[in-house]
C-alpha cells in the first residue's frame, strides 16, 4: 500500500468555475480517509483527480511519493469502486472479477487464485457463476469491491458505493467495509455525502464545502470541536441547534443574551476580548446537550413550548420553540412531555459553541 499526498490541488472547469480550491492533505499508508460534504462540494472531483479521471488544474498529487499528475489512470496503481457498480451484465461474477486481470495478461493460475481469495474474503463464492441481473444490490456491491481487491492496488478509491442500498443493507455493508479495511490493511479514500458513513468508517474525516476543505480530523474530534459553523451544522443527526443573540462581556463574567433570556457561559473572561461586548454571536447546542427539568432551578434555564414529538424507539426527538427560536432535543428518558406543553429547558453550557456572524468559532477554554 502507499500514502497519497495532495499539495495545493485545484480544479477549475471551463468558464473559470472552481470545483476544488487549493486542497492540501496527506492520506497515510493504511489509513481510511473519508471525504464528506453536500452535493457539489468537490469531493468526487477530488477523488477522480486522484484516480486520473479528471485533470489537475493546479497543484501536485503523489501516490507513494511518485507524482502522478501526468500518469494515466491504469498506471497509477489505484482501484476505484463506483456508485453504480459498473459490472458487465453479460459476464458472470467470475468473469467480471477476472476481466481486469486478463487485460494485464496475468497467468491463468494467478487469476484463479486471486478470484478465490477475494470471493472467500467477501463471502461470494457461491455467486461466481451468476450474472449481475441475478444478484441483489448488496451482492453486486460486493462483486464491485471484489473486482477492486483482485487487482491488489496501492490505493482503493470508493465513490459513494452504498448510495443504492437500502438502510439495513447500508448498515451491514459499513461493517463489512470497516472489517475489510482491517484485514487488507489497505489505504482507502472514500467519498460520501452521508455523515453516518463518514463517522463510522473514517480514521479521519475531511469535511468539504464549495470546493474547500473546512476541517480534517478524527470523527469525534470534528463532532466535539468543529472548526466553524458549517462543520458544526453538517455533522450530527439531527443537526446542531443554532441560537442568534449577542455576547455580553464584563470583568467578572461572559454571558449570552437573546431577548429576555440570559445564559451565563462557563468561560474565562480573559479569553474573551472586551471588544466582543454586545457583538452578535450564534450559540450552538447539540440536541443531546439540552434537557427538560421540572422547575427553574437556576438562571441557566429558559422556558419553551413543545411543538412536536418524534418517538424513535430508544429515544425521542422533541421539537420545541421559545419566541421565534426553534430547538430539537434528543430525549432518552421516555418521560416525554405532551404537545403544546410548557416546559423548562436546561442547556449544558459546557458543551456550547459560539460562532461569529462569519461562521468562525470563538475561542473557548476547556
Amino acid at each position: 500500500m502507499a500514502e497519497v499526498d495532495l499539495q495545493h490541488v485545484s480544479k477549475t472547469y471551463d468558464g473559470n468555475i472552481p470545483a476544488v480550491v487549493d486542497v492540501s492533505l496527506t492520506v497515510a499508508d493504511q489509513e481510511f480517509l473519508v471525504l464528506v460534504g453536500p452535493s457539489g462540494c468537490g469531493k468526487s472531483t477530488l477523488l477522480r483527480m486522484i484516480a486520473g479521471l479528471e485533470e489537475v488544474t493546479d497543484g501536485t498529487i503523489c501516490i507513494g511519493e511518485r507524482p502522478v499528475n501526468n500518469v494515466p489512470p491504469k498506471d497509477r496503481d489505484v482501484a476505484m469502486v463506483f456508485q453504480n457498480y459498473a459490472l458487465y451484465p453479460h459476464m458472470t461474477v467470475q468473469q467480471n472479477l477476472a476481466f481486469g486481470l486478463k487485460l494485464r495478461k496475468l497467468p491463468k493460475t494467478q487469476i484463479a487464485e486471486r478470484i478465490q481469495q477475494a470471493a472467500a474474503l467477501l463471502g461470494i463464492e457461491e455467486l461466481l457463476q451468476r450474472k449481475p441481473r441475478e444478484l441483489s444490490g448488496g451482492q453486486r456491491q460486493r462483486v464491485a469491491v471484489g473486482r477492486a481487491i483482485v487487482r491488489k492496488p496501492a490505493v482503493f478509491l470508493f465513490d459513494e458505493p452504498l448510495s443504492n442500498l437500502d438502510a439495513r443493507r447500508r448498515t451491514e455493508m459499513r461493517r463489512e467495509l470497516a472489517d475489510l479495511h482491517r484485514r487488507l490493511e489497505a489505504t482507502i479514500v472514500y467519498v460520501t455525502h452521508d455523515q453516518v458513513e463518514a463517522m463510522t468508517l473514517g480514521d479521519r474525516i475531511v469535511v468539504m464545502n464549495e470546493g474547500q476543505v473546512q476541517q480534517i480530523g478524527p470523527p469525534l474530534e470534528l463532532y466535539d470541536h468543529p472548526a466553524n459553523r458549517f462543520v458544526a451544522g453538517f455533522l450530527g443527526t439531527p443537526s446542531m441547534n443554532f441560537w442568534e443573540g449577542e455576547l455580553r462581556v464584563t470583568a467578572e463574567s461572559v454571558s449570552f443574551h437573546s431577548g429576555d433570556i440570559t445564559l451565563p457561559l462557563p468561560r474565562n473572561p480573559q479569553d474573551q476580548s472586551v471588544a466582543l461586548d454586545k457583538q452578535p454571536v450564534t450559540l450552538g447546542l447539540r440536541p443531546e446537550h439540552l434537557s427538560i427539568v421540572n422547575h427553574d432551578i437556576n438562571t441557566a434555564t429558559f422556558p419553551a413550548t413543545v411543538e412536536d414529538i418524534q418517538p424513535l424507539g430508544g429515544e425521542s426527538l422533541i421539537y420545541l420553540k421559545t419566541g421565534k427560536q426553534e430547538f430539537i432535543l434528543r430525549d432518552q428518558t421516555h418521560q416525554t412531555p405532551q404537545r403544546n406543553e410548557q416546559v423548562t429547558l436546561k442547556p449544558n453550557l459546557t458543551k456550547a459553541h459560539l460562532f461569529t456572524p462569519q461562521g468562525t468559532i470563538l475561542p473557548t477554554t476547556p
